[in-house]
């Protein structure tokens, strides 16, 4: 086996060497893998780690997909388990932050920096750690999924630091201000809208998937059925 170092574009080194593999067991093939790292010594080490995974009959072959293309087949798949409103915040995540940064890594080759990066910025957006902790719930769950088909042989989310949870304490108006609130919001297109949140607390999925079906104004009653 040949390992050769290579000096790239942009002045740094590599290391790669063609590792042959077992022949593909339906057509006979002569199969190849090739394999790239930063030091000629992790060359050697991938290289041991597959030789020793076909011996024990654990190797997995390397999926083409990339990670924006897995979690779009995991999406699809997800559709039929959860809720519609479940199922809309997976897409948010998946295609507007997870698939906007790593979205373009190969499955196979996604690992917990990329992961543990990611994470830090977020934060670094502003985002708060309750929802960098969502993301990673979805994320942690939706590579479990990836073992489980045996695209991947173990989770990279598994070896990342969760981010914390911060316990604040929270703040609320006190009767003044909720007065003082509702009265400058008398003549709002939306004033109605804060006078019954104010007045019954519900939460603004709640509130929003409000129909008229859902009010009797002869018996002044609400009747919340969705959010």
């Amino acid at each position: 086996m040949k390992i050769v170092k290579r000096v790239n574009k942009d002045g740094t080194t590599s290391w790669t060497t063609v590792l042959a593999m077992p022949r593909d067991p339906v057509n006979g093939q002569r199969k190849q893998q090739r394999i790239t790292a930063h030091t000629r010594r992790e060359v050697e080490q991938e290289v041991a780690r597959i030789r020793n995974e076909l011996r024990t009959g654990t190797y997995l072959e390397p999926t083409k997909l990339t990670v924006g293309e897995y979690l779009e087949q995991w999406l699809a798949g997800m559709e039929a388990t959860v809720r519609p409103q479940t199922i809309q915040m997976y897409r948010r995540i998946c295609r507007k932050r997870i698939g906007v940064a790593l979205g373009s890594i190969p499955l196979a080759s996604l690992s917990p920096l990329h992961i543990q990066n990611w994470y830090t910025a977020q934060h670094a957006t502003g985002l708060t750690t309750t929802t960098v902790r969502i993301y990673h719930v979805v994320f942690h769950g939706a590579l479990q999924r990836a073992v489980r088909l045996r695209l991947i042989p173990s989770n990279p989310a598994d070896a990342v630091e969760q981010p914390k949870r911060r316990h604040t304490e929270m703040k609320t108006w006190d009767a003044a201000q909720v007065r003082a609130f509702l009265d400058s919001t008398t003549d709002d297109p939306l004033g109605a809208m804060w006078r019954l949140v104010a007045m019954t607390g519900l939460r603004q999925g709640e509130v929003l998937a409000l129909n008229w079906d859902d009010v009797d104004l002869d018996r002044a009653t609400l009747a919340v059925r969705r959010g």
